[in-house]
């Protein structure tokens, strides 16, 4: 079954595209659907996002320049564009002008996101009860379905994972539960954790109850993962919650870039310690796991959309839903 994940169907939503800070003077080029943008800075450092092809001859615009005036000139034949998508002909009498359509952008986050030319909001997904620690771009050299199959479910944390979750023996004492609507789906995992740098820090112990409760919509694809710890025999929770919203952006065919944006909310004082003093940490420590899903992701692009010939057990139901909703909310118009 053949699903089209290209821009002129997913550009109703904002994606992320680029960390705002590593845009400097110089255009850059990035990539949403198979479909090649061009970023750069305008006048009073706007951020102006479009096609990456000049209308002449396709030259790709970030091999170009940004002028003085704050427009974007082709490194070819120097025909130029400002913020506007109004163009200028070097050798063309004067007055005559050409133009390119603009996309439209904002900044959240830190981050860089595009949209076309009608896309809707954004939608919110900020907790005012969490404080932002930090955002980073994990790339998956996978398609879409599969990177976004590695994170509906946590059946393989003992394996690909080395601090997430829990172990193989504690893999059998998980307990999980699941529910959908309309426009989302809802997974809740818990199961006794495992040993994870920095431990007696937080205030945790092995054996104590791992909590991964996550959601996922899809307007557009991400998928909000709430984590804390609860005391094994007390059920007091302990150590602070974490929470990180990744969201989903098909870059081509077989590459997807994930953004997560991790926020962290504190319970007691050693959580504040360590939530305060260790945030470089934290980041790090997602990061690296995410990144240990994208290797082994990497080795399953020929897992076929539509699951033919695969076995599926009591953790892959939202795999099936999930292309449901795929279809009928991020390529549709539900």
């Amino acid at each position: 079954m053949a699903v089209d994940f290209s821009w002129v169907s997913i550009s109703k939503h904002f994606h992320p595209v680029f960390e705002e800070k590593k845009l400097k003077k110089l255009p850059v080029q990035v990539e949403v659907g198979d479909f090649k943008i061009v970023l750069f800075r305008g006048v009073d450092d706007e951020i102006v996002a479009m096609p990456d092809q000049c209308p002449h001859r396709f030259t790709p615009l970030s091999l170009g320049q940004v002028l003085a005036d704050g427009s974007i000139e082709c490194p070819y034949h120097g025909w130029s564009f400002n913020k506007d998508g109004v163009g200028t002909i070097p050798s063309a009498p004067e007055g005559k002008k050409c133009s390119i359509p603009v996309l439209k952008t904002l900044l959240r986050n830190g981050v860089i996101w595009v949209g076309g030319q009608h896309a809707t909001d954004l939608p919110e997904f900020e907790d005012p009860e969490y404080t932002f620690l930090g955002e980073f771009p994990t790339v998956f050299d996978c398609p879409l379905h599969v990177a976004l199959d590695n994170f509906s479910e946590d059946e393989h944390f003992p394996y690909v994972h080395q601090t997430f979750g829990w172990d193989r023996e504690g893999a059998k004492h998980v307990e999980y539960e699941f529910e959908q609507s309309d426009t989302c789906t809802k997974n809740y995992y818990r199961g006794p954790i495992r040993k994870f740098p920095l431990m007696f820090l937080t205030g945790v112990k092995p054996g104590d109850i791992s909590h991964n409760r996550f959601i996922t919509f899809f307007d557009p694809i991400r998928s909000t993962y709430e984590s804390w710890v609860t005391n094994k025999e007390t059920q007091a929770s302990i150590g602070g919650r974490i929470k990180t919203t990744i969201f989903f952006v098909p870059n081509t065919k077989n590459r997807t870039t994930l953004y997560s944006f991790v926020f962290g909310k504190t319970e007691d004082a050693k959580s504040a310690f360590f939530q305060n003093h260790f945030r470089g940490f934290i980041l790090k420590f997602i990061k690296k796991e995410f990144e240990a899903d994208g290797k082994f992701s990497s080795k399953l692009s020929h897992l076929p959309y539509a699951l033919n010939g695969t076995r599926l057990g009591k953790y892959d139901k939202p795999l099936v839903i999930h292309r449901k909703m795929l279809e009928r909310i991020y390529l549709g118009d539900a």
